[in-house]
């Protein structure tokens, strides 16, 4: 059953904008406040929506970074498709560290949204950022993403396509475990490496879904002489079992 707080929206809007100025050397006492009063308004969605909506808006504004990593892991407890456009400029900025934080809070809004604004990030981000929006696609299995990702792979960035490769894997669709087969069967050895191990991981994914059969043909070819150690016995284990 929904509840109401008694806390005025002007109320809310300066408890949020008051954690701005927070810095990692500085009291939490704001930090605490706002969380204190996160809490008391659980089962109040018109509160928490404008909690949400002027935590978006001091994302985009000169709040330090401190605050906007802060208000990042709030929004990872709390945050709804509303907040994904203040997120994806994070994504996009030039601060990986406020990268990193816009990855976290989106990491587990479960909505077609949040995975668009990664998907949409892929091409407008470098480094650590392009790094980090990989591997949260991964987590969310995005199949929608294995498109760009198979590109990733293939491109001469290490770190990118060394994350590619390895969300492949953890997507495991149709899509995802050609485009892994297939660099397992080129002529570079670094990725033969990296798909190796990233088909081991497709395997468990296409188990769990009980797609039984591919997943012991994945196995299978895996437990070839060539194979490094630790994934010819990942795959042994996996077909006894």
């Amino acid at each position: 059953m929904q509840s109401e707080s008694n806390i005025s929206m002007a109320e809310l809007k300066a408890a949020v904008d008051a954690v701005g100025p927070y810095d990692y050397d500085r009291p939490r006492s704001k930090l605490v406040a706002l969380e204190r009063l996160i809490n008391d308004t659980h089962g109040d969605p018109a509160a928490r929506r404008q909690i949400e909506t002027a935590m978006a808006e001091l994302l985009g504004s000169k709040a330090t970074v401190a605050a906007k990593q802060f208000l990042c892991k709030k929004l990872w407890i709390m945050g709804t498709d509303h907040s994904v456009p203040a997120l994806s400029k994070l994504l996009e900025g030039s601060d990986p560290v406020l990268a990193e934080a816009a990855c976290y809070a989106l990491r587990t809004q479960d909505s077609a949204v949040a995975a668009a604004a990664l998907r949409n990030a892929l091409d407008r981000t470098r480094g650590v950022a392009r790094v980090a929006i990989i591997n949260v696609l991964g987590d969310k299995h995005d199949a929608a993403s294995a498109t760009p990702l198979i590109a990733l792979a293939a491109a001469s960035d290490p770190p990118a396509a060394e994350a590619a490769t390895a969300a492949l894997g953890k997507i495991a669709s149709r899509e995802a475990v050609t485009a892994l087969t297939s660099m397992h069967s080129g002529p570079d050895p670094t990725r033969r490496l990296h798909s190796a191990h990233a088909l081991l991981q497709a395997g468990q994914q296409l188990a769990k879904r009980s797609s039984t059969a591919e997943a012991k043909a994945i196995w299978s070819r895996l437990t070839g002489s060539t194979e490094p150690a630790p994934v010819r016995r990942g795959a042994s284990l996996a077909l006894k079992g």
